[in-house]
């Protein structure tokens, strides 16, 4: 049985009259690193802190990733979680994105369907698919999300 979404009513500020005109809701990530689906109340997108990480690497390539390089931007995955992790060992950290990037292992797939079950929470199913990661098997993977239409409070790269 689904459980519906934790909905927060925050008065909204004049700058996003223009984004709530559009077709799809405005993504918002604030400075506590909380994803927020915006309409006339904000919606909470909850995931765990490496599928925060994961998404947030997408959305810093509007180009797409490809799997097969995904292993390159371990570093810059690092980082991000590094900033938006609650966790203190850096050890495990780590390993978390080495496990990720790896591509013999199956936690880069549980970590777009984690995200994607997120966004279907929240959103209708076409609506959602512009929100997640995705693409064709051996391709770049992602978000088709206009950047419009998502706003962050703070930079993570």
């Amino acid at each position: 049985m689904k459980s519906s979404p934790k909905t927060v009513s925050k008065p909204l500020p004049d700058s996003f009259v223009t984004y709530l005109a559009s077709e799809y809701p405005l993504l918002l990530i604030d400075e506590n690193h909380k994803f927020w689906i915006v309409t006339k109340v904000r919606q909470e997108v909850k995931m765990s802190p490496l599928c925060k990480a994961l998404y947030l690497l997408f959305l810093q390539h509007p180009e797409g990733i490809s799997l097969y390089e995904l292993k390159m931007h371990q570093t810059e995955l690092l980082t991000i979680y590094k900033k938006i992790s609650r966790k203190n060992d850096y050890q495990m950290m780590r390993t978390s994105i080495i496990h990720l990037v790896n591509r013999c292992e199956n936690s880069i797939h549980e970590k777009f369907t984690r995200i994607k079950q997120a966004f279907h929470k929240i959103l209708a199913p076409q609506m959602a698919s512009m929100y997640y990661i995705k693409g064709e098997r051996g391709k770049e993977k992602k978000i088709l999300l206009s950047r419009q239409l998502i706003l962050q409070e703070q930079q993570y790269g």
